[in-house]
């Protein structure tokens, strides 16, 4: 029921004959209860803007867990009286309670007259005057509870409670010890929490990006000193911007390296700026950690000069090319127990990972390698020589020198199949290729060729 259907006398408990006989030209919609549990989730996940701890409770209900959030908006009663602001500005309105328990805030929320904050310890008391269905109880426990003259929550809470388990059940004394903060309940949030998260609300918005540096440059004031505390460094960090019209961006960065650097994090952000919309402008700023491994600690020997991957510079300029170029562009590969040389190697983005295996330095191998080798046909003079020219992608690639063949054998102990015959070859421009032949002329009869590899 709208403002203006109201102002003109309806009334939301009247049949909808009567409301039309007093509003004739009343539109009535068929109840959507899905759209309704779809238009909850998206305030919700607008609320995270004030919490990063938020929960759909029930179908008309959303809880917060506004716990060292509050005071970021000048205490509780202004923090409360921001979101309702907020709501209103979008068509909603919004009644909310502060509670210690949740069973205290759903209570005070749905059956209390007006907004309230309870102190801690005195949920008891500011819920003693409400009737029982406050306790969200099965409606058999609530009709039990009525027949048995039980119509305030004050009518039963010195009875003790093994009497009340035996004649309304386990569930009621669940409810009720809930209630008044004797039982924890569990809180199941709509984002997974994250345990390194700042905020910060803007007293005005914010759309320069001047204001984003100064915000950034805080929140990170704030989250590196916990971190280094527990000995942590960022691999991975998330920038929330939450803009006043509802919507919201956010930025990644990525660390080669565990980091808890202020200054190379800033400078990661700053690649990323220029893509920000911050326009209508942005009211809340949110960092969050949420990728973090243990420091890795490095002793430098004074005669050592030798710079090595877990040096920060060179993480940091990694970090830039990858920034700048894509996640793709810088690529670090270790050794890998196989024969076949595409199986021979396993990416690794960890610059601090380590294996026992060695490179083999004694085999000549092309500087760039086909994950997939590409087929190739051939004419050779002779079998089993190299060819004397290739085709390649409709071109015919003229072979003036030749090397090999470096037999690699299949691994009988994984798979069955062909021992591959390389040759490195060169043709008439001058351009270098790693070619193969998988198995002997009398064992195919007309084998199959492949590039692998181009050589510098």
């Amino acid at each position: 029921m709208n403002a203006h259907a109201q102002k003109l006398g309806a009334r939301k408990e009247m049949v909808l004959a009567d409301a039309r006989a007093i509003v004739p030209n009343l539109q009535a919609k068929e109840d959507q209860p899905e759209q309704f549990k779809l238009i909850l989730q998206k305030i919700a996940d607008w609320m995270i803007r004030y919490t990063p701890q938020v929960s759909v409770l029930s179908e008309d209900c959303i809880l917060l867990d506004a716990t060292g959030c509050a005071h970021l908006w000048g205490g509780e009663k202004s923090y409360i009286t921001a979101i309702k602001e907020r709501l209103r500005s979008f068509g909603y309105t919004a009644k909310i309670s502060m509670a210690s328990t949740i069973g205290a805030a759903w209570a005070l929320t749905h059956y209390g007259e007006e907004d309230q904050i309870v102190a801690p310890g005195e949920e008891l008391q500011a819920i003693l005057s409400l009737p029982p269905e406050a306790l969200r109880l099965e409606p058999e426990v609530i009709e039990r509870l009525y027949k048995l003259g039980f119509k305030r929550i004050n009518d039963f809470v010195k009875i003790p409670s093994a009497a009340l388990k035996r004649r309304l059940g386990e569930s009621f004394v669940k409810r009720y010890y809930q209630a008044i903060q004797k039982m924890d309940e569990p809180f199941a949030t709509i984002v997974p929490s994250v345990s390194y998260v700042e905020r910060l609300p803007a007293l005005e918005p914010i759309t320069h990006r001047n204001g984003v540096e100064k915000a950034l440059e805080g929140l990170l004031d704030q989250l590196l000193p916990k971190l280094e505390k527990e000995g942590l460094g960022i691999r991975k960090i998330r920038l929330t911007l939450h803009r006043i019209d509802g919507t919201h961006q956010y930025s990644d960065c990525s660390s080669s390296l565990p980091t808890q650097n202020k200054t190379s994090l800033l400078k990661l952000f700053e690649l990323k700026f220029s893509d920000l919309l911050l326009e209508p402008g942005v009211e809340v700023f949110l960092l969050e950690a949420i990728h973090t491994e243990k420091m890795i600690a490095t002793q430098e020997a004074m005669w050592e000069q030798k710079k090595h991957l877990a040096d920060p510079s060179v993480a940091y300029l990694i970090d830039k090319m990858q920034h700048k170029l894509g996640n793709n562009a810088v690529n670090r590969y270790l050794p890998y127990a196989q024969h076949f040389p595409e199986r021979s190697i396993q990416p690794q983005k960890d610059l601090g990972a380590i294996t026992d295996l060695k490179w083999e330095s004694n085999m000549i191998r092309p500087i760039m390698m086909l994950e997939d080798p590409d087929p190739i046909s051939v004419m050779a003079p002779v079998p089993d020589y190299p060819p004397i020219l290739f085709r390649h992608k409709k071109e015919v690639h003229k072979i003036i020198k030749a090397d090999g063949p470096e037999r690699i054998e299949a691994p009988w102990w994984i798979e069955t199949g062909l021992h591959r015959d390389y040759y490195k070859v060169e043709d008439d421009k001058g351009r270098r290729y790693w070619i193969y032949r998988l198995g002997h002329y009398e064992e195919t009869g007309n084998p199959k060729w492949f590039l692998h590899g181009y050589f510098a």
